[in-house]
């Protein structure tokens, strides 16, 4: 991608990251918070789907590539909300010309 046309980013997503909390008991649990400017517009388009086993189930992921103008410090500790539900981030890609940033992530399905 040499450069991003502001026609391509038609939906809106949430970045956000991790921010684990305490429950009354003391223990941690697990808790996310959309990151400042957290709000962006992305191109996002999804691609192969595919099971894995999760204990005794098999759990059905899909996998959807957003992309985005270019933002320092994004990793795969952060996690993409888009239409409801979270996806978890597992490449970061630089598109090398600090324009926009390719993001694939997958969502459980069941």
């Amino acid at each position: 991608m040499t450069a991003l046309r502001a026609g391509e980013l038609t939906r809106r997503i949430s970045i956000q990251v991790n921010s684990p909390t305490q429950d009354t008991f003391g223990e941690e649990i697990e808790s996310w918070a959309e990151i400042t400017d957290g709000s962006v517009w992305a191109e996002v388009v999804y691609k192969s789907g595919g099971e894995r086993s999760v204990g005794p189930q098999l759990a059905s992921l899909g996998q959807v590539v957003f992309t985005i103008r270019y933002r320092a410090g994004l990793t795969a500790k952060h996690r993409i909300v888009y239409d409801g539900r979270g996806y978890d981030i597992l490449e970061v890609q630089d598109t090398g010309n600090a324009a926009a940033l390719v993001i694939v992530a997958q969502v459980r399905m069941d």
